[in-house]
């Protein structure tokens, strides 16, 4: 499926709003979420150097927009009434494809990682199906990658950039 721009921009719409009153616990769960983001890796972050904030913004922001898009927007609006396909394979994928970081930035566990970044997945997917629309998940992955990129994993993008 080619998405032009129009249909690609309305992947980013609320079909029902985040912070309506249907989607009240929709909304506690992306708080949930990057609360617990800001408390991994806040700290890091707020001592990283300036010049891989300004780094990891652009490319967080991309990376959550992209794969966002075909996990969240494209399977949620291609398959709005069934589960596994909506939410569930494209959470198995998202956690497959975090095995690639790991070759990069192979910080911690292996197996943990992934796993944490499946129910991430599913949580995303559910964010998603529940608001129609791709745009919370997005955010909350930009943002996750952000604080990571600068905080957690700061020592390992550092060694990439040769410093």
């Amino acid at each position: 499926m080619i998405l032009g721009k129009r249909d690609f921009l309305a992947l980013f719409v609320d079909k029902t709003p985040l912070l309506s009153r249907t989607n009240r616990l929709t909304a506690v769960l992306w708080v949930f979420i990057t609360l617990v983001t800001i408390l991994m890796y806040g700290r890091d972050f707020l001592r990283a150097p300036l010049v891989l904030i300004l780094l990891a913004a652009p490319l967080a922001t991309l990376n959550g927009l992209c794969e966002g898009t075909p996990r969240r927007g494209l399977y949620d609006q291609t398959f709005p009434n069934y589960f596994r396909l909506a939410v569930l394979y494209p959470a198995i994928g998202f956690a497959l494809w975090h095995l690639v970081p790991l070759q990069v930035f192979p910080e911690g566990s292996q197996s943990g990682f992934v796993l944490s970044t499946f129910f991430l997945g599913l949580a995303y997917g559910f964010i998603a199906c529940k608001t129609g629309s791709a745009k919370g998940s997005a955010i909350s992955h930009s943002l996750n990658g952000i604080l990571a990129l600068s905080g957690m994993l700061a020592s390992s993008v550092l060694r990439l950039l040769g410093k």
